[in-house]
């Protein structure tokens, strides 16, 4: 299942499937141990995929930042928690 937007992605598969899913020229590969790579052709960002685990809300924030910086996702990032 597809989340709607990336600031209700809470876990590394919720990121991952979101990207996957919205901008289809992005690649996703395996990285090291728990990560994925989303590779794009300015950049690369690591999404660590520890099961349905959610991912901490500093981490979240960066990952967000770097692919906004990519131009990958544009949004406004309302967090609650």
């Amino acid at each position: 299942m597809t989340k709607k937007t990336l600031s209700s992605c809470r876990s590394g598969k919720d990121v991952i499937s979101y990207v996957t899913f919205r901008y289809p020229e992005v690649r996703v590969r395996s990285g090291h141990g728990g990560h994925q790579v989303i590779v794009t052709a300015t950049g690369i960002v690591p999404v660590p995929v520890h099961g349905n685990h959610d991912l901490g809300k500093g981490l979240r924030h960066k990952i967000f930042k770097q692919l906004i910086q990519m131009g990958v996702a544009v949004f406004v990032l309302l967090f609650k928690s």
